[in-house]
């Protein structure tokens, strides 16, 4: 089987083709007393997702405004360029590490001082940056849990892109093309390589210890999701795995799924559980 080193051109397509209180007026106005967190919930968009996204799934859980921090970040050159050609500000597209020492910093920055844990809802990639930031970097208080929905923990497969990095290895030209693709893709996509499936950053997420014991995982799977190529290989063992019962592709599928109402009020409860 020949490996084309242009396959990392597909993926990034694929990516890129879905994608306060008032005053009060009467009897001595005085400000509305404060939301208290006691744990804040941190939204993390996909790889080639926005905020925008993100804040609007955020509106349709009804969560507090002054308890929640939605992040854009992972921003690249291919940000400019999708704007450019008339589609949304995507990123998320910094290599998995970059993003998460960019996470841990903003964490850092929006801790309110009597919030004790963090509850992370993340779509897709953004359940590996949450991962990553949890694993290696500091962040104040703690992430508690992390509820991922269509959770890429053992990365896509999708057009066989796994199976041709192994075979590569097996035959010893992996390093010599990656040589040639990481200058040229990394400044655009420093992620994309990551997620396919048995790419080294999964290896070592996995090696380092997914999931690990101090973290709940929650994870929303949809049996059609498309861009996990075997959804069920989503599950993480000790983890609330839920598989949607729905199998409309059009509204269950990885790009479409923060649209699912089931998706919606499944993170709704796991916000809400302890």
């Amino acid at each position: 089987m020949r490996y084309f080193p242009g396959w990392i051109v597909g993926l990034v397509a694929l990516l890129l083709a879905v994608p306060m209180g008032a005053w009060a007026a009467v009897g001595g106005a005085h400000a509305a007393p404060a939301a208290t967190c006691e744990r804040q919930v941190l939204m993390l968009h996909d790889m080639a997702g926005t905020a925008a996204e993100m804040r609007a799934f955020a509106r349709r859980l009804d969560l507090s405004p002054e308890c929640l921090v939605v992040a854009d970040y992972g921003r690249t050159p291919l940000t400019r360029l999708a704007v450019d050609l008339g589609g949304p500000p995507i990123a998320g597209l910094t290599a998995i590490d970059d993003s998460a020492a960019q996470i841990a910093a903003l964490m850092r920055a929006r801790q309110r001082p009597e919030s004790s844990a963090w509850t992370v809802v993340a779509h897709g990639a953004g359940g590996l940056v949450a991962q990553r930031v949890h694993a290696t970097a500091t962040t104040g208080a703690p992430i508690e849990h992390i509820i991922t929905v269509g959770p890429l923990w053992r990365g896509t497969n999708i057009a066989f892109l796994g199976d041709s990095e192994q075979i590569s290895r097996r035959l010893g030209t992996y390093d010599a093309i990656l040589a040639v693709e990481k200058p040229l893709i990394d400044p655009w996509c420093g992620g994309c390589r990551e997620l396919i499936a048995g790419s080294d950053l999964l290896t070592d997420l996995h090696r380092d210890g997914l999931p690990s014991a101090d973290v709940r995982y929650t994870n929303v799977i949809s049996p059609v999701d498309g861009l996990v190529s075997d959804p069920r290989s989503a599950a993480l063992p000790g983890a609330r795995n839920h598989t949607l019962d729905t199998v409309d592709i059009h509204t269950a599928n990885h790009f479409a799924l923060l649209s699912e109402p089931a998706v919606g009020a499944l993170v709704r409860t796991a916000i809400g559980s302890r």
